[in-house]
């Protein structure tokens, strides 16, 4: 874990550990909050989802749910 990819690895392990953390902080899944903040940036103009089931599509959706709950603070992190 001492050699750059080691390193790389957990720095992913961190990444995705706060994002879990904020998840359940929303009270939503682990795909929202990114799909969630990419909505709310004003540089985009559009979102794409992909998904392999109809599942999916619905599960992206459910990010609509979480952009009332993006305070600035939530933004920045």
């Amino acid at each position: 874990l001492r050699q750059p990819e080691g390193q790389a690895i957990i720095a992913k392990v961190k990444k995705l550990t706060k994002l879990a953390g904020l998840s359940l902080d929303l009270g939503t899944t682990m795909s929202s909050p990114p799909l969630a903040w990419v909505a709310e940036n004003p540089n985009t103009a559009t979102i794409i989802l992909g998904a392999s089931r109809p599942e999916q599509i619905v599960e992206n959706l459910k990010t609509l749910q979480v952009l009332p709950k993006l305070t600035p603070e939530v933004m920045v992190n």
